[in-house]
Order: C-alpha cells, then sequence, then structure tokens
C-alpha cells in the first residue's frame, strides 16, 4: 500500500498521570509498526505497535500489541476486549493508551482475521454466535491469553482483561 505520515501532539489525562505525547502514525501496509513517542514526567517513551496473528484450532486471529520498547523487561499486559463491531481503532487506541502507562496493551480479535462489520446488523451478525456459544467464546479469549503469555514483552504471570461493549462480556 502507499505509505504516508502524520503527526499529532497532545496530553492523556488518566487517573493522576498527565503523558505528554507525539503521535508518529504511518499510512502503511498491515504488517509495518507505528511509533509513538510519549513523555511522562521527563522520560521519554516509545510506544510501538503492530498486528500480532495467533490461532484458535485453524481460524487465524490478529491482535493488536502496544508497547514501550525504553522498557526491557517483561511488563504486565492489559487485553482489550472490543465492541461488537470487531477489533477497531478505539480498542487500538485502548491498547496504545495502556502501554503509555507502563502495561502491555493487547487489543483482542473474537472474531477471526480482523473482521469488522460495517452496520448494526452485520455487527449482530459477527457476535451472536459468540454470545450464543460461550464455549466457543471462552476458546477465543483463552487463545488470546494463551498468545500474549508467550510474547516477549509480556509479563506472564500478569495479564488481565477489560473490554468496552461486547467486549465487557469477554471481561
Amino acid at each position: 500500500g502507499r505509505a504516508g505520515l502524520c503527526a499529532a501532539r497532545g496530553l492523556i489525562h488518566c487517573q493522576q498521570h498527565i503523558i505528554e505525547f507525539v503521535l508518529v502514525s504511518f499510512y502503511k501496509p498491515a504488517n509495518l509498526y507505528d511509533s509513538y513517542v510519549y513523555q511522562s514526567k521527563g522520560n521519554p517513551m516509545n510506544i510501538t505497535t503492530k498486528p500480532v496473528e495467533y490461532k484458535d484450532g485453524k481460524t487465524t486471529l490478529v491482535g493488536y500489541l502496544a508497547w514501550d520498547e525504553t522498557v526491557v523487561d517483561p511488563r504486565p499486559c492489559v487485553m482489550i476486549g472490543h465492541a461488537w463491531g470487531g477489533r477497531d481503532g478505539f480498542a487500538e487506541a485502548k491498547a496504545v493508551q495502556m502501554a503509555a502507562l507502563g502495561y502491555v496493551g493487547f487489543a483482542i480479535d473474537v472474531y477471526g482475521d480482523g473482521q469488522q462489520g460495517d452496520s448494526p446488523e452485520e455487527n449482530e451478525a459477527l457476535m451472536m454466535p459468540y454470545v450464543n456459544d460461550r464455549k466457543k467464546l471462552l476458546g477465543r479469549l483463552k487463545a488470546a491469553h494463551k498468545a500474549v503469555k508467550n510474547l516477549e514483552q509480556v509479563d506472564a504471570d500478569n495479564v488481565a482483561i477489560i473490554g468496552y461493549c461486547f467486549g465487557g462480556l469477554c471481561a
């Protein structure tokens, strides 16, 4: 795909932390990384993101990993469950926010192959098989958990999950 560059600067207010950030994002093919440069209390951070493929049986799932490259030791991980439309920019932004707070962020993919719905009807069609089959849903969540535990950036003994909408059900 075509490559391009955009940049932004601002502040993230989260509880008692104020994190100044400079965002550098590339319009890119899906296999390249994004790089986010943050500063918290005068300490520079280099938040990097990339897609991560993992499996549930024969189904390929594509999560979205965000971590601070300036931290060399494994960090606790917060998995982010997506809303009913599938893993999207909102879930990915939450992964980046978790990385900016010192965690590894991982936006999970319940539907597989990064599928997203374009309408309420499509969203419902994607979500309902997992609402109606909790064993299938649990299998997808366990696959995501197994995937993050095997990442070099993650402290495998400290993994949590949060979620929004359908992702709240997942959590």
